[in-house]
């Protein structure tokens, strides 16, 4: 996992008070991830053993305006556990989207 250069770095989410638990901090080797009041640290997930099940983290996506992170349940690439996805707006703002089964969301975060 080596999220590139320009997403690098503390983006938090601005917004309604309801969702301003929202962050994301990435650095070269991690991503961690705190959505309300729950932090996500994908670097732990790499062959974790949950229910049963194993666990793999990808990079289905790297460009200079998009990146996305994948958890899968192992031998099952089409089945998501996590998906992450950060658009470039601009130098101090992404858009970013996650998704987590069957539900999803997308707001943009600011550059801290």
């Amino acid at each position: 996992m080596t999220p590139p250069d320009w997403v690098q770095g503390s983006w938090t989410y601005h917004g309604n008070q309801t969702q301003q638990e929202l962050k994301t901090v990435l650095t070269s080797d991690n991503i961690v991830a705190t959505l309300f009041g729950d932090t996500e640290n994908l670097k732990t997930f790499p062959g974790k053993i949950l229910d049963g099940y194993g666990y793999t983290l990808s990079e289905p996506t790297k460009t200079a305006t998009m990146y996305e992170a994948r958890v899968t349940f192992l031998g099952q690439k089409d089945q998501d556990l996590l998906f992450y996805r950060w658009t470039k707006l601009d130098a101090t703002h992404v858009l970013f989207y996650r998704k987590a089964g069957r539900s999803f969301f997308e707001v943009t975060l600011d550059k801290d």
